[in-house]
């Protein structure tokens, strides 16, 4: 786990996972860009943000592209979607993306609820404490995504 100036990231923060090794690979064919940027303090960047609990077990929290930096601070989409759909069971799926309000980067949910999307409002502000709970950015979005009832393939 390391932290973006190359130090290794401490028990419990969360950081970029880095490999090192004889078998790690040179780069990327035709790439230097993005071989130069898969490199931090030597090792090798996967693309995963990890921590490291006090047993030393590495735990995957997201991907570094999936990652949603606001000024509340870093949203980790995966944890939250987790989060979402453990502790709030009218949702059924959901994915939570970066938008924009403004000039600000927020995170916005589309869910899949069997609930009325009138209920949009209701869901946003259960889903929004139970966010900040856990210590996660709030939704600014909550968007309830319209399914087909039947498969065409029945």
């Amino acid at each position: 786990m390391l932290r973006a100036d190359g130090r290794r990231a401490p028990v419990g923060e969360v950081g970029f996972f880095g490999a090192r090794g004889p078998s790690i690979t040179a780069g990327y064919w035709n790439d230097a860009d993005t071989t130069y940027r898969s490199k931090l303090g030597g090792y090798w960047l996967t693309g995963d943000l990890v921590y490291q609990d006090e047993d030393g077990n590495y735990f995957v929290v997201d991907r570094t592209k999936d990652a949603i930096e606001t000024a509340e601070g870093t949203g980790y989409s995966v944890l939250m979607e987790e989060l979402l759909l453990s502790e709030i069971s009218a949702i059924s799926d959901c994915a939570v993306v970066a938008g924009r309000d403004g000039e600000r980067v927020v995170p916005v949910a589309v869910i899949i609820t069997g609930e009325s999307p009138a209920e949009a409002g209701r869901l946003l502000a259960e889903a929004n404490e139970v966010l900040e709970n856990a210590g996660h950015p709030r939704i600014a979005v909550l968007d309830v995504a319209r399914t087909r009832t039947t498969s065409r393939w029945a």
